[in-house]
Protein backbone atom coordinates (compact mmCIF):
# COMPACT_ATOMS: atom_id res chain seq x y z
CA UNK A 1 0.00 0.00 0.00
CA UNK A 2 1.43 3.40 -0.93
CA UNK A 3 0.40 6.46 0.98
CA UNK A 4 1.79 9.92 -0.04
CA UNK A 5 1.88 13.11 1.57
CA UNK A 6 -0.10 16.13 0.30
CA UNK A 7 0.71 20.36 0.47
CA UNK A 8 -2.02 20.04 3.39
CA UNK A 9 -0.01 17.85 5.18
CA UNK A 10 -2.60 15.17 5.38
CA UNK A 11 -1.50 11.79 3.77
CA UNK A 12 -3.29 10.36 0.67
CA UNK A 13 -4.47 6.94 -0.46
CA UNK A 14 -2.96 6.07 -3.72
CA UNK A 15 -3.45 2.10 -3.97
CA UNK A 16 -5.34 1.18 -6.64
CA UNK A 17 -8.34 -0.58 -4.69
CA UNK A 18 -9.00 2.97 -3.34
CA UNK A 19 -9.42 4.13 -6.90
CA UNK A 20 -11.51 1.76 -7.94
CA UNK A 21 -13.96 2.01 -4.96
CA UNK A 22 -14.18 6.05 -5.30
CA UNK A 23 -15.05 4.96 -9.09
CA UNK A 24 -17.56 2.44 -7.37
CA UNK A 25 -18.99 4.85 -5.40
CA UNK A 26 -19.33 7.52 -7.79
CA UNK A 27 -21.37 4.94 -10.17
CA UNK A 28 -24.23 4.02 -7.68
CA UNK A 29 -24.56 7.46 -6.65
CA UNK A 30 -25.38 8.40 -10.53
CA UNK A 31 -27.40 5.60 -10.83
CA UNK A 32 -29.08 6.16 -8.00
CA UNK A 33 -29.86 9.35 -9.41
CA UNK A 34 -31.04 7.92 -12.59
CA UNK A 35 -33.41 5.49 -10.99
CA UNK A 36 -34.96 8.27 -8.86
CA UNK A 37 -35.25 10.58 -11.94
CA UNK A 38 -37.26 7.27 -13.35
CA UNK A 39 -39.96 7.20 -10.76
CA UNK A 40 -39.92 10.83 -10.51
CA UNK A 41 -40.88 10.48 -14.73
CA UNK A 42 -43.22 7.63 -13.97
CA UNK A 43 -44.82 9.81 -10.97
CA UNK A 44 -45.59 12.93 -12.59
CA UNK A 45 -46.95 10.64 -16.14
CA UNK A 46 -49.12 9.26 -14.03
CA UNK A 47 -50.26 12.27 -12.17
CA UNK A 48 -51.01 14.06 -15.46
CA UNK A 49 -52.89 11.10 -16.93
CA UNK A 50 -55.04 10.95 -14.25
CA UNK A 51 -55.75 14.88 -13.82
CA UNK A 52 -55.91 15.88 -17.49
CA UNK A 53 -59.21 14.68 -19.69
CA UNK A 54 -57.25 14.33 -22.54
CA UNK A 55 -54.74 11.89 -21.87
CA UNK A 56 -52.20 11.57 -24.70
CA UNK A 57 -52.52 7.48 -26.38
CA UNK A 58 -48.57 6.87 -26.62
CA UNK A 59 -47.85 3.35 -29.36
CA UNK A 60 -45.42 1.03 -28.01
CA UNK A 61 -42.32 1.29 -29.78
CA UNK A 62 -42.74 -2.28 -31.26
CA UNK A 63 -46.38 -1.89 -32.27
CA UNK A 64 -46.99 -3.29 -35.62
CA UNK A 65 -48.78 -0.14 -36.79
CA UNK A 66 -45.29 1.59 -35.88
CA UNK A 67 -43.20 -1.02 -37.36
CA UNK A 68 -44.33 -0.08 -40.89
CA UNK A 69 -44.42 3.56 -40.52
CA UNK A 70 -42.00 5.83 -42.29
CA UNK A 71 -39.57 7.96 -40.50
CA UNK A 72 -39.45 11.32 -41.94
CA UNK A 73 -35.49 11.55 -42.35
CA UNK A 74 -34.96 8.82 -43.85
CA UNK A 75 -34.59 8.12 -47.78
CA UNK A 76 -36.77 4.55 -48.45
CA UNK A 77 -35.30 4.93 -52.13
CA UNK A 78 -31.69 4.12 -51.08
CA UNK A 79 -33.09 1.86 -48.13
CA UNK A 80 -34.45 -0.67 -51.09
CA UNK A 81 -31.63 0.01 -53.34
CA UNK A 82 -29.47 -1.22 -50.65
CA UNK A 83 -31.69 -4.52 -49.63
CA UNK A 84 -31.80 -5.26 -53.00
CA UNK A 85 -28.62 -5.05 -54.11
CA UNK A 86 -28.23 -7.88 -50.99
CA UNK A 87 -30.90 -9.67 -52.15
CA UNK A 88 -29.32 -10.15 -55.67
CA UNK A 89 -26.28 -10.98 -54.17
CA UNK A 90 -27.68 -13.83 -51.87
CA UNK A 91 -29.57 -15.16 -55.44
CA UNK A 92 -25.93 -14.65 -57.41
CA UNK A 93 -24.58 -16.99 -54.45
CA UNK A 94 -27.15 -19.21 -54.82
CA UNK A 95 -26.63 -19.66 -58.29
CA UNK A 96 -22.71 -19.96 -58.60
CA UNK A 97 -22.80 -22.50 -55.42
CA UNK A 98 -25.57 -24.64 -57.50
CA UNK A 99 -23.49 -24.18 -60.90
CA UNK A 100 -20.15 -25.06 -59.36
CA UNK A 101 -21.37 -28.04 -57.65
CA UNK A 102 -23.09 -29.43 -60.66
CA UNK A 103 -19.85 -28.58 -62.81
CA UNK A 104 -18.04 -31.49 -60.07
CA UNK A 105 -20.61 -33.36 -60.03
CA UNK A 106 -20.34 -34.17 -63.88
CA UNK A 107 -16.59 -33.84 -63.77
CA UNK A 108 -16.50 -36.95 -61.37
CA UNK A 109 -18.86 -38.88 -63.92
CA UNK A 110 -16.59 -37.76 -67.14
CA UNK A 111 -13.53 -38.65 -65.11
CA UNK A 112 -15.15 -42.16 -64.49
CA UNK A 113 -15.66 -42.64 -68.17
CA UNK A 114 -12.65 -41.27 -69.77
CA UNK A 115 -10.52 -43.27 -67.13
CA UNK A 116 -7.80 -44.09 -70.07
CA UNK A 117 -7.60 -40.40 -71.37
CA UNK A 118 -4.35 -38.61 -69.53
CA UNK A 119 -6.28 -35.45 -68.15
CA UNK A 120 -3.83 -33.44 -66.25
CA UNK A 121 -4.86 -30.13 -66.54
CA UNK A 122 -8.37 -31.78 -66.27
CA UNK A 123 -7.79 -33.45 -62.79
CA UNK A 124 -6.39 -29.66 -61.67
CA UNK A 125 -9.21 -27.70 -62.97
CA UNK A 126 -11.52 -29.91 -61.21
CA UNK A 127 -9.54 -29.56 -57.85
CA UNK A 128 -9.33 -26.11 -58.43
CA UNK A 129 -13.12 -26.04 -59.08
CA UNK A 130 -14.01 -28.40 -56.00
CA UNK A 131 -12.14 -26.08 -53.74
CA UNK A 132 -13.65 -22.56 -55.12
CA UNK A 133 -17.16 -24.96 -54.86
CA UNK A 134 -16.08 -26.02 -50.75
CA UNK A 135 -15.03 -22.64 -50.15
CA UNK A 136 -18.02 -20.62 -51.37
CA UNK A 137 -20.70 -23.49 -49.82
CA UNK A 138 -23.33 -21.60 -47.84
CA UNK A 139 -22.10 -18.07 -48.42
CA UNK A 140 -25.31 -16.85 -49.51
CA UNK A 141 -27.18 -17.39 -46.32
CA UNK A 142 -24.74 -14.61 -44.85
CA UNK A 143 -27.11 -12.85 -48.06
CA UNK A 144 -30.22 -14.77 -47.21
CA UNK A 145 -31.80 -11.91 -44.58
CA UNK A 146 -31.69 -9.11 -46.85
CA UNK A 147 -34.83 -10.76 -49.19
CA UNK A 148 -37.40 -10.08 -46.13
CA UNK A 149 -36.00 -6.80 -45.66
CA UNK A 150 -36.22 -5.69 -49.07
CA UNK A 151 -39.77 -6.60 -49.07
CA UNK A 152 -40.21 -4.56 -45.57
CA UNK A 153 -38.46 -1.43 -47.18
CA UNK A 154 -40.76 -1.45 -50.46
CA UNK A 155 -43.89 -1.75 -47.96
CA UNK A 156 -42.61 1.41 -46.05
CA UNK A 157 -41.11 3.22 -49.10
CA UNK A 158 -44.69 2.93 -50.89
CA UNK A 159 -46.34 4.67 -47.39
CA UNK A 160 -43.02 7.26 -47.58
CA UNK A 161 -43.88 8.10 -51.66
CA UNK A 162 -47.77 8.14 -50.41
CA UNK A 163 -46.84 11.07 -47.81
CA UNK A 164 -44.13 12.79 -49.79
CA UNK A 165 -46.98 12.94 -52.47
CA UNK A 166 -49.86 14.64 -50.16
CA UNK A 167 -46.64 17.53 -48.79
CA UNK A 168 -46.50 18.01 -52.47
CA UNK A 169 -49.75 18.53 -52.93
CA UNK A 170 -50.63 20.29 -49.88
Amino acid sequence: FSTTTSARGGTENTDATSYSSKLDTQNDSFLKQKIKGRKFEKMTEEKSDNNSAEAVQRKPLLSPSSFFEPSPDVNYDFVSGSYLLGSVLALVMYLVQRFLFDKIGDGDNDKETNSDVDGGDESSSLETTKELAESLEGIYLIFIPFIPCLLWSLIVRQKWKQQLDLKKES
